[in-house]
């Protein structure tokens, strides 16, 4: 609401000039920016765009009926291409507040086809070839200003256009675009006039699927408001199916398994996997403490690198303090994570580490399950604005993180990493890995090493379950079977497990962050029964007269 009434106060002196008859409101949601335009007489209608009416359209709407007429809101669950057709184009004011980037383009570019002003607030920027964000690196240039200033750019020869803000507090995604259309003060260039398909093939190519995206994205999120299940195996393993497995638990995993049957029901048949699939196993990890990563965005909004829908967020609460908010419960994270969560934003508030806040983009926590003490990985990540990493204070921060989580019982070796334009700092020195403990049935405790931001199972427990299943289907199904060849062994997981049942092992990865952190791997008693050895490398697995070559890196 607040966003709402700031962005209407930015506009509402250009909306005047415009004279609109209609105000639409492009992702409207509740309806309130739109109903703004009504209550204050600069519009006497406002049509609502939104795939879903919430129920806070009607509170709202019945709360505000004093100040607006009894047919001078619609709500439209159209296309904005369909919507507000009935209009004419001059007596049309389009508004968008926080519309993500592509959706923002498209709005744009529909009211330069009609020539109808417009306002919009994009956020979420997004930039497909990266030639703007290089751009605002080397000008040390904010990246969202600079998007800004490019579209302005771009629609600049076709209309006239202004930027307009409210209060960065309110949120950071501040900026207003603001198009108008003066025919008795033409703009500097007369455009060709365009039609609907000639501003789709305008659309760069990096925007083709973010509609269709963005659509399923709002199915999704409205049909868990509703509290209804999806159905078939779209979505199986989205985030908001991740989020409702915790919820509906056994109903859910049932669900996913017949998901599973359904999709494999072409291979039966097929010899002995018929048998097979008759007996598919069900692993099933805990319900709490089982995740090992998260990542947590910083601001009022979703920014880059943010974890799906925003599980969790660091928002601002004032003098400097910082507020955990949460989609989830945090209890579904390792223990030493859970309990870090909350540590890190009031270390983040304190006035010894706050500098620490300017520039950052998200923390991401890595731990492990194993390991006496578990550890703890905490990466800062940084935009270009933010200050050297040489002077982030990270001895400072591990110590202070690793004395917080002792005092509420949760001891772990606490290792802090800082990252910007692709340099890193580490306390303790290099230190950019956890590794990793895992008990695995008939092999005992085996140590992994993962790197930050490489690949590993983020479920530990499924980790164990899928290592025990592998080894038992080499002892039962596989005898005699002398050599292994593995293929994307990532860091060594499967190959740590499997190594002592075969003579020779040839493990293949073409990620040389992960084979580093394989060789220590090698040192493991289990390695003494077989050669082995990890190459970096493609590997061509068809059939040839002279068996399977491997082709390596330059």
């Amino acid at each position: 609401m607040k966003e709402a009434c700031a962005f209407y106060d930015a506009v509402r002196k250009d909306a005047r000039r415009c004279d609109p008859g209609t105000v639409v409101d492009v992702c409207g949601g509740h309806g309130a920016l739109g109903m703004l335009f009504v209550a204050h007489g600069i519009a006497q209608r406002a049509v609502i765009i939104d795939q879903s009416k919430p129920p806070s359209h009607d509170l709202l709407r019945a709360a505000w009926s004093e100040y607006l007429g009894p047919s001078a809101v619609a709500y439209d669950e159209r296309p904005l291409r369909q919507a507000g057709k009935g209009d004419s184009a001059k007596h049309v004011l389009v508004v968008a507040c926080h519309a993500c980037q592509h959706l923002a383009r498209e709005i744009v570019d529909c009211c330069l086809v009609r020539r109808t002003a417009f306002a919009v607030c994009p956020c979420c920027p997004k930039d497909p070839d990266g030639s703007i964000q290089a751009a605002a690196a080397a000008m040390g240039v904010d990246f969202r200003a600079a998007m800004i200033l490019a579209e302005m750019g771009r629609v600049a020869p076709q209309c006239r256009v202004a930027l307009r803000t409210f209060d960065s507090q309110i949120s950071p995604h501040n900026r207003i675009i603001f198009g108008r259309f003066d025919d008795c003060d033409p703009p500097v260039q007369t455009a060709v006039a365009e039609t609907p398909k000639d501003a789709d093939r305008r659309i760069p190519s990096g925007y083709a699927g973010a509609e269709d995206r963005l659509r399923r994205a709002y199915e999704r999120a409205h049909d868990h408001a509703r509290g209804a299940a999806s159905s078939g195996s779209a979505g199986l393993w989205s985030t908001e199916e991740a989020l409702a497995s915790v919820r509906r638990g056994d109903d859910e995993l049932h669900r996913k398994t017949d998901a599973v049957h359904e999709l494999l029901a072409p291979l039966r048949g097929a010899g002995n996997l018929a048998a097979a699939l008759e007996t598919l196993e069900i692993r099933e990890s805990p319900r709490e403490h089982f995740r090992a990563r998260t990542i947590v965005s910083v601001g009022a909004s979703p920014s880059e690198g943010s974890d799906g829908a925003g599980l969790f967020r660091y928002v601002p609460d004032g003098d400097r303090s910082m507020t955990l908010e949460a989609n989830i419960s945090k209890e579904t994270l390792l223990p030493q994570i859970s309990a870090a969560l909350p540590a890190i934003a009031e270390l983040l508030g304190s006035s010894e580490l706050g500098e620490m806040l300017r520039g950052l983009r998200c923390v991401k926590f890595h731990g492990t399950l194993g390991g006496s003490p578990p550890q703890l990985l905490v990466c800062f990540v940084y935009g270009p604005e933010a200050a050297p990493l040489e002077g982030c204070p990270l001895d400072e921060l591990r110590a202070s993180l690793a004395e917080a989580l002792s005092a509420v019982g949760q001891t772990a070796e606490v290792a802090t990493m800082a990252s910007a334009k692709g340099a890193s700092r580490c306390c303790p020195e290099g230190r950019d890995f956890v590794d990793e403990v895992l008990e695995i049935p008939g092999r005992g405790a085996l140590r992994y090493r993962q790197p930050f931001g490489q690949f590993s199972n983020p479920n530990p427990h499924i980790a164990i379950a899928t290592a025990e299943w592998l080894a038992d289907i080499v002892r039962t199904e596989l005898g005699g079977t002398t050599d292994l060849l593995e293929l994307y062994c990532g860091a060594g997981s499967h190959t740590l497990v499997l190594a002592p049942l075969f003579r020779h092992v040839l493990a293949v990865e073409i990620n040389r962050h992960l084979v580093t952190a394989a060789q220590p791997l090698g040192n493991d008693a289990p390695f003494q029964r077989s050669s082995y050895v990890f190459v970096l490398g493609f590997v061509d697995y068809s059939i040839k007269p002279s068996g399977i070559t491997w082709q390596p890196m330059a």
